[in-house]
């Protein structure tokens, strides 16, 4: 059985004195509706004394359950330690409630601080983001003048570099359309080159007038040489005389007009 100074007792007498304490604070801020930071700080402080006194009754029955209510010299029974875990749970219950009454308090007057220093500083806040927008808009506004620097600058680039196209083809179709009509100039030149050289060569002699000629030359000389028909000598070589002079007039001709359309055409 637990003697009249049992050190469980005192612990439960000191976590009930602090959750005495912190619930005349919730108490008093049901009746006025006002609690300060200060008030917060020392009912935290209080429910966070009560939650170690709690935690330490909690280790101290934990060993008892274990020990099977044995503990030194002293042998608890069955009864009493339902009784301590009971109020155990009644306290520890209670600080539950005292906690989340304490955490919403907290988070009203944290958000009444607040609406005091937007109010308090209200114009200077709205001063500084109207100028943190208009800083931000400038920015975009130059960052926009920027890319349309670029895209101007690209789009005239590759206009210039059209045009520049433009006059080249422009300029390599007047150049084919030289070349046509040059080509057309030598094939014209050509014809009439090819038309006078068949009119030199119908008016020539052929290969066999040639060879005819050639013929009769060598009669005459072996006719010569063995001293036969000597008074027609002298007919003879005048006769073959005058061809080759003709012959040769006419190749004259015929390489005279070859080179006069050659370097006319080049």
């Amino acid at each position: 059985m637990p003697s009249s100074r049992d050190p469980f007792d005192e612990s439960v007498s000191d976590v009930s004195e602090l959750v005495a304490k912190a619930k005349s604070v919730q108490e008093s801020f049901r009746a006025k509706g006002i609690v300060d930071r200060v008030l917060i700080e020392e009912v935290r402080r209080t429910l966070d004394a009560a939650d170690e006194e709690l935690e330490l009754l909690k280790n101290v029955l934990q060993v008892i359950e274990q020990r099977n209510g044995r503990v030194g010299d002293q042998v608890f029974s069955v009864n009493e330690v339902l009784r301590r875990q009971g109020v155990v749970r009644n306290l520890e219950t209670e600080l539950k409630g005292l906690r989340t009454f304490s955490d919403a308090v907290e988070v009203r007057v944290v958000e009444a601080e607040k609406r005091r220093i937007m109010n308090s500083n209200e114009s200077q806040v709205n001063d500084s983001f109207l100028l943190g927008q208009e800083q931000i808009q400038r920015k975009e506004h130059m960052e926009q003048d920027i890319i349309l620097d670029r895209l101007s600058h690209g789009l005239q680039e590759l206009k210039e570099t059209g045009v520049n196209v433009n006059d080249e083809l422009q300029q390599q179709e007047i150049l084919l359309v030289e070349a046509q009509q040059d080509m057309e100039g030598v094939q014209a030149r050509l014809r009439v080159l090819n038309t006078k050289i068949d009119k030199l060569l119908s008016s020539m002699s052929n290969r066999k007038k040639i060879c005819t000629i050639l013929i009769l030359v060598v009669t005459l000389v072996f006719l010569a040489s063995i001293g036969w028909m000597r008074p027609f000598f002298f007919f003879f070589f005048f006769f073959f005389s005058l061809s080759l002079f003709v012959f040769v007039f006419n190749l004259f001709v015929f390489f005279f007009f070859f080179f006069f359309f050659w370097f006319g055409l080049v």
